[in-house]
């Protein structure tokens, strides 16, 4: 028997079938290429986790994969079948098994409609692949680039997937093509990714994927997402013109009469001031409280300043030049009094004199 070790790179080594499969046995992550059915079995059954049978030519086998362990099949383009009352593999609970062809078309097919081709309570992996027959499912199957084909299915050109487990599909929707709608569910089914000639079940497809019937046929694929488009900006309704400012009215300011600068109604006077004695004595006003001018009836004087209310001072009717007035008046009157006595005085002294 030949069988082929490939770690890196491939050994070509003729041993005997025990030899083989004890040498295969201590190697790790080990690729055996198997040319008859017998040694393909043996070598399934000696693997370890981690290692690669490639099925060498066309086989009439059944395989059971076991002992927690995890390992990948080849077909390499070959058809694995079988026409007895076993299934054609059987993967337990705990073990792993990953079914693949590096050529192409290679098939699992199960012969009689009393078998099935896969009998599932572990964890398969079926990349691109074509199964013919029943398919059961009690743990975790997923699919990536598989054909469930039942028209070589004879006698029956049909095929059910019973799932309890759960069942997915990955890769492109094209790979994965169901001709039929075979699947029985009480498990979990997530198809996002798969291609059906008859529409399937709307459950089995997740949030956020959808059901497109093209060509006769139905294909589950994520809902595209369209583009927001931008909004144009809108114009205001009644847009408002910028006011001229040569039609603003202003307020008119008030000037101060007589050309004379006005002072703060609470300013106190506390300096000397020649000017309001004529017989040129001086007088001080004490910095006491300032005056306050009450309105007078006549018609003719001005009115009191409103209070519009803003934090500005309200300024008291009458100016520092009112007071300076009253004061003159007050001092020119005292003044004249001093002279009309004086002039009194100094008239009887005159008269005594002339007496």
């Amino acid at each position: 028997m030949k069988r082929k070790f490939l770690r890196g790179a491939t050994l070509g080594l003729t041993l005997s079938a025990a030899s083989s499969l004890a040498l295969a046995s201590l190697a790790s992550a080990t690729t055996i290429t198997t040319e008859h059915c017998s040694e393909f079995v043996n070598a399934v059954n000696a693997a370890e986790s981690g290692d690669t049978i490639v099925l060498g030519l066309n086989c009439t086998k059944h395989i059971t994969i076991s002992g927690n362990k995890s390992i990948t099949i080849d077909l390499a383009g070959n058809r694995l079948s079988e026409y007895s009352s076993f299934d054609v593999i059987t993967i337990e609970e705990g073990s792993t098994l990953e079914i693949t062809d590096s050529v192409g078309g290679g098939v699992v097919k199960a012969g009689n409609t009393n078998q099935l081709a896969i009998n599932n309570a572990g964890t398969t992996d079926a990349n691109n692949v074509i199964i013919w027959g029943d398919i059961n499912n009690a743990g975790a199957l997923n699919f990536e680039g598989v054909t469930l084909d039942p028209e070589n299915y004879y006698p029956y050109p049909t095929y059910t997937i019973t799932n309890s487990g759960t069942l997915t599909t990955s890769g492109e929707p094209a790979a994965n093509l169901f001709k039929g709608t075979p699947i029985t569910n009480t498990g979990t089914v997530e198809l996002t990714a798969a291609t059906f000639t008859a529409r399937p079940d709307g459950s089995f497809v997740p949030e956020g994927y959808e059901i497109v019937e093209e060509d006769g046929k139905f294909i589950v694929r994520p809902v595209p997402t369209t583009p927001e488009e931008p909004t144009e900006p809108t114009e205001p309704e009644n847009p408002t013109e910028p006011e001229d400012p040569s039609n603003t009215p202003t307020e008119p300011t008030e000037t101060p009469t007589n050309n004379e600068p006005t002072k703060p109604v609470d300013q106190t006077l506390d300096e000397e001031d020649p000017s309001l004695d004529p017989l040129g004595e001086t007088y001080t006003v004490a910095p006491t409280a300032k005056p306050t001018v009450k309105p007078a009836t006549n018609s003719a004087q001005t009115p009191a300043v409103p209070n519009t209310g803003d934090k500005e001072e309200v300024k008291e009717v009458g100016s520092t030049m009112d007071i300076n007035l009253i004061l003159f008046a007050m001092a020119f009157g005292f003044g004249a009094l001093l002279i009309v006595v004086f002039i009194k005085g100094k008239h009887a002294a005159n008269e005594k004199v002339m007496y």
